[in-house]
């Protein structure tokens, strides 16, 4: 059984990692922790007894929006019978807060919704991004308009460099869902070049539930652009990628990370697991 760190703001679009994580348990039975940081800062000048009893009192506020927030999400998905456990902590760092409580309680996932964001959210990043470029434990990033759907096709969009490691994280991940794997990879080659890989590949690992795409990339258009028009065309209902952690300086302030920007740019849900 998985574990599943779910995180939410109590705002809506924060519902839709709350219905993927459902529709995950539906068909991978898996133990879900709700959490959520409280971001508060009590003033200085107050002494240390006043300073713990604010904050112990916002913690309890939090603790009770958050219950409330899940019984009435659940009860408007007009979901019953759920286990699951929650918490709420106290800080301002919520990106640290977040991986810190996830390697915690050894959490095999950390699932979040995004809104979704312009060009200026993209380059600043968002907590989402931040996870995505950061997180040494797989995450999940889900489109506010996710709604709840059988998961019957996972894609996996590849650069083949360290296939190795990457198919059996990717082929375990599918076998939650007990659905095939394809592999898209894009590249310049010619359409013939690309069938004679594509074929060499699907040798290579013969395996009925994998399937490998060798794509010409088209010129004029993004990488991320050449990937949405695959995944419209093919539907697949969840995305993997491979983020490259550890960004420089510069592409952490322009680029936020390529995946990070991806789970701005899709309308499937993204899993994310680090790239070594």
């Amino acid at each position: 059984m998985k574990t599943i760190l779910i995180t939410t703001d109590f705002s809506s679009n924060s519902k839709s990692a709350i219905r993927f994580a459902l529709q995950m348990h539906s068909q991978a039975l898996c133990k879900f922790v709700f959490y959520s940081v409280v971001e508060t800062i009590a003033p200085t000048s107050w002494p240390k007894a006043e300073v713990d009893k604010f904050l112990q009192s916002e913690l309890e506020k939090g603790r009770a929006q958050l219950k409330s927030f899940l019984e009435k999400t659940f009860k408007q998905l007009k979901v019953s019978n759920i286990d699951y456990q929650y918490e709420v902590q106290i800080g301002s760092d919520v990106s640290n807060m977040i991986v810190a409580y996830a390697k915690e309680i050894k959490a095999d996932f950390i699932c979040m919704g995004t809104r979704g964001a312009g060009a200026f959210q993209k380059i600043m990043g968002t907590h989402a991004s931040t996870l995505v470029n950061s997180s040494p434990v797989p995450v999940i990033v889900v489109p506010k308009n996710y709604r709840l759907k059988d998961v019957y096709k996972v894609a996996y969009a590849s650069d083949l460099e360290s296939l190795e490691w990457e198919m059996p994280t990717a082929l375990s991940f599918s076998s939650l869902f007990a659905v095939p794997l394809e592999v898209y990879h894009f590249n310049m080659l010619t359409a013939k070049q690309n069938e004679a890989k594509e074929k060499g590949l699907n040798l290579q690992y013969r395996n009925e539930l994998c399937s490998f795409y060798c794509l010409q990339q088209k010129v004029q258009d993004t990488f991320i652009k050449n990937l949405q028009r695959v995944i419209k065309n093919k539907k697949p209902s969840i995305l993997i990628m491979f983020s490259k952690h550890k960004p420089n300086w510069i592409e952490r302030l322009f680029f936020a990370g390529f995946t990070a920007g991806m789970s701005f740019d899709i309308n499937i849900p993204l899993v994310s697991f680090r790239k070594e």
